[in-house]
């Protein structure tokens, strides 16, 4: 049975419902422990850990699928539901434009800087404590020139050019700093759908589908990511044209299902997450709309934006007791438990610090978070 509900109230609560699961893939794409520490053994992540039918699956083969194919899902998503909240609602005039400026330098701009500057500020603590010690970007933070100090809000890879990840300190920000961009670039993107979607043909879908598939093989720089383009511009031409996304994905459930899996074993990834985002927002809606649907608690939904900022910070700890032989899992199962368990430790002791903060410091905890606050 179909329950009717409101248009906008299926859409909000399917964007409320999503966000828990994306932030806690977001964890599980760095709790790939692999290449940390000796512990993680290849030779034992290459061993059988699960048997399904005649199938032998490894620790390795797991952690791939889920850190490496499935929880990537998270950033195209939310770079989604962005667009699509972004031009939600609005015909975009140029009161619009700067209002929506005004509004997302609360939201993005503000938390961006904070959590960098944070840390910056823990790495510098950690270092005076630790004698010797260095942070992750090779340089100590006492050595660091002005320039240095602008990298580590922007691209912490030119730091010595050292290469690796080009993100900010909190290298989970790369993107806010990546969505930023696209506010700013919003009326290009805006006029350009509005163009395309003028003609009769869906010329625009198909430039979309093309950009996702040419995404794959255009080199990002910081702050010009093709695959964020892609998916916040097909959230944008929703919003712009004031699209039920619910009500047109909700029937291309196993049809959602069967292109991931075809797009998948085709390597055409930014495609198979576009039939994900259609899977996933097949099956919420309709979970929603038969009434079996339980809200999930507050201290979670709540939590997401301060928990996807702060982690990095609680798995550098992490990371630092593996390296030390402190934790030293030994055999699949543990280093399953550490696998599978990480992502919960840092969920949790962020809702937790997340509590405290809205109790005592609310003011601060709106400022981390743009003024997510609590329901």
């Amino acid at each position: 049975m179909i329950i009717q509900m409101n248009t906008a109230s299926v859409q909000s609560q399917v964007i409320s419902f999503l966000r828990f699961p994306l932030v806690v893939f977001v964890l599980f794409i760095h709790s790939d422990f692999r290449g940390i520490s000796s512990a993680w053994n290849p030779a034992l992540l290459d061993t059988p850990f699960l048997h399904l039918a005649s199938i032998s699956l490894s620790l390795g083969n797991v952690i791939d699928f889920i850190s490496g194919s499935l929880a990537p899902l998270a950033n195209p998503f939310f770079f989604f539901i962005s667009g699509l909240l972004f031009f939600k609602g609005s015909d975009f005039s140029k009161k619009d434009y700067f209002d929506k400026l005004r509004s997302r330098t609360r939201s993005l701009l503000v938390p961006y800087v904070m959590w960098n500057a944070i840390f910056l500020l823990a790495l510098f603590v950690a270092e005076q404590l630790h004698s010797g010690w260095t942070s992750a970007i090779g340089k100590p933070i006492a050595q660091f020139g002005i320039t240095d100090f602008l990298l580590s809000f922007w691209d912490i890879s030119l730091i010595c050019n050292q290469g690796g990840i080009a993100a900010p300190l909190d290298i989970t920000m790369w993107f806010v700093r990546d969505l930023i961009i696209l506010v700013i670039l919003s009326p290009v993107i805006f006029w350009s759908l509005r163009w395309l979607s003028s003609f009769k043909k869906p010329i625009a879908i198909i430039v979309l589908c093309a950009l996702l598939l040419a995404a794959d093989h255009i080199p990002s720089v910081p702050g010009l990511n093709p695959q964020a383009f892609a998916f916040f511009g097909f959230g944008a031409y929703f919003g712009i044209n004031k699209t039920d996304f619910t009500a047109l994905f909700r029937p291309f459930l196993l049809g959602g299902l069967l292109f991931a899996i075809f797009f998948r074993q085709f390597g055409m990834y930014n495609l198979m997450y576009a039939a994900l985002i259609v899977l996933s927002i097949s099956l919420v809606t309709r979970t929603i709309q038969s009434g079996r649907h339980k809200q999930l608690p507050s201290i979670l939904t709540d939590a997401c934006f301060f928990v996807f900022a702060y982690h990095t910070l609680a798995l550098g700890i992490i990371i630092s007791l593996f390296k030390s032989g402190i934790l030293n899992p030994s055999g699949n199962v543990q280093m399953a438990i550490c696998y599978f368990f990480t992502p919960a430790v840092l969920f949790l002791v962020g809702a937790l610090f997340h509590c405290i903060l809205n109790r005592f410091f609310s003011s601060l905890l709106s400022l981390l978070t743009g003024g997510r606050s609590s329901s």
